[in-house]
């Protein structure tokens, strides 16, 4: 299933294509051979990867979108309403969004690409087409959530209304269905026990970190995927540590909900590393339970991206980490680009001594070679050598 983000990210891509031609075609009109030169004067300086402004326009919609708008009186004024101008600006803030990571809810999806679809349609561009499946898609997705909201409102009861309005705070972070699966997992043994409360929150914790534990293997690898079995492990295990997660639920504040016995609140339970990592884990488990691994992946994954530079292990070493795969792939998608590719264009000598020539790509351009005897090693080889073009090593 196709995740918002993921829909987001392919039509940036369809609008870049769309857009481009268009641009191209305006700025022409009004500046005929030197268009590109009035366009560059609209970017800023590229000083890592060293691309041409025709390349970067062709590559990154941001500097598509930047030459619109610092030239929109003058070139796309006459052709475009004001309307298309505030979706340009819109667009501009959704990719930066995009490109860090932000989470984005159905709702926030839909607007986005709605945005994207009818400045498609306004420059008439065929992509609009293909954006506009996407649309379908995500209203769909948002119908869903909307009929599951409503049934649900329909059937609250005088409780869950007031646990609703109690806990509004963290609904703005975390947009439970079920509040009071919410509401459990904030609640503390200690305080179920004074209250005579039947469930606590000790089987969602435990339900939450198998979560977790699943979500961060998925993101280490996706990150750092070249390094050994035994380096991600570790990088795992630092990155779901009580320590960690505690961290984690400071950034969702969660210490102020929870729900604590007399006893652990006169002792400030609710600041202690270990109950706070508890009860992440367990909104971890209620969160799944209600909305699903994809809801709990667009939570988790931007807060493990916001401190997993900081959870190096001593014992792994830099070198090994951020090799030059790694250190190009992070470079790229800082920059707003596709995942580097990394394409084999020779095979040469016997079957049990071959020498693999590979070629790294990224957006389309080749960035760097490299050989080997292995294609693993001729891929390295071939980043090292992007990274020394590019002036990163």
């Amino acid at each position: 299933m196709l995740n918002n983000r993921d829909a987001i990210g392919k039509c940036l891509e369809l609008l870049s294509q769309g857009l481009y031609p268009y641009v191209e075609q305006k700025m022409k009109l009004e500046y005929t051979n030197q268009w590109l030169a009035q366009a560059g004067q609209c970017l800023s300086p590229d000083t890592n990867l060293k691309r041409t402004t025709e390349e970067r326009l062709q590559q990154d919609i941001s500097s598509l979108l930047s030459v619109m708008t610092k030239r929109w009186d003058r070139v796309f004024k006459p052709h475009l309403s004001a309307v298309e101008r505030a979706f340009t600006s819109e667009i501009i803030d959704i990719r930066n969004k995009w490109a860090h990571n932000t989470p984005f809810f159905t709702e926030d999806a839909y607007r986005a690409i709605d945005s994207i679809y009818r400045l498609l349609q306004a420059i008439e561009a065929e992509e609009s087409q293909e954006v506009e499946k996407y649309k379908q898609k995500i209203f769909q997705n948002l119908i869903q959530e909307q009929n599951r909201s409503q049934k649900r409102t329909q059937q609250l009861s005088s409780q869950e209304i007031r646990i609703k309005e109690r806990l509004a705070g963290i609904l703005n972070n975390i947009p439970f269905e079920d509040v009071t699966l919410l509401e459990r997992s904030l609640t503390h043994r200690s305080y179920a026990y004074e209250n005579r409360i039947n469930k606590d929150n000790e089987q969602l914790e435990f339900l939450g970190d198998c979560i977790l534990g699943f979500l961060a293997g998925a993101y280490i690898y996706q990150v750092y995927g070249d390094i050994s079995e035994g380096e991600l492990s570790k990088l795992k295990e630092r990155l779901v540590d009580n320590p960690q997660l505690a961290k984690l639920a400071d950034k969702l504040n969660l210490g102020q909900w929870i729900l604590l016995g007399k006893g652990e609140k006169s002792q400030d339970g609710s600041k202690k590393e270990s109950l706070l990592s508890n009860t992440f884990e367990a909104i971890i488990g209620a969160y799944y339970l209600d909305s699903g691994i994809q809801s709990v992946q667009e939570l988790v994954y931007p807060l493990f991206a916001s401190v997993v530079e900081d959870k190096i292990p001593e014992d792994i070493s830099l070198e090994s980490l951020v090799d030059a795969k790694n250190s190009l792939q992070q470079h790229a998608q800082k920059n707003g680009f596709d995942i580097p590719t990394y394409r084999t264009i020779q095979e040469t000598g016997q079957d049990h001594n071959k020498e693999f020539t590979v070629q790294v790509e990224i957006n389309g351009r080749i960035y760097g070679q490299g050989k080997g005897k292995k294609k693993k090693d001729a891929e390295k080889q071939a980043a090292t050598n992007a990274l020394q073009k590019l002036n990163l090593l």
